[in-house]
């Protein structure tokens, strides 16, 4: 089974996610004025989903873009 792991810059926040059976991916800003205002949703097959929030703008592109580059080699 294939994981995502990422610690946020400030290095207060980790998570790890499955990529297991992803059925899309998104990008998105919270509605607070603070700079850890975005996140990436995993939405999966079965209907759960998982979330990668409290990043900065830049970090949750990078997360984004390095998800769908692993999702896009299986």
């Amino acid at each position: 089974m294939k994981f995502y792991s990422y610690s946020n810059i400030n290095g207060n926040y980790s998570k790890a996610v499955s990529l297991k059976d992803v059925r899309s991916v998104n990008q998105y800003e919270g509605n607070s004025n603070s700079q850890i205002r975005f996140g990436v949703r995993l939405d999966y097959e079965n209907g759960a989903n998982e979330h990668l929030n409290a990043l900065y703008d830049d970090e949750a592109k990078k997360v984004f873009n390095e998800i769908v580059t692993i999702l896009n080699k299986t």
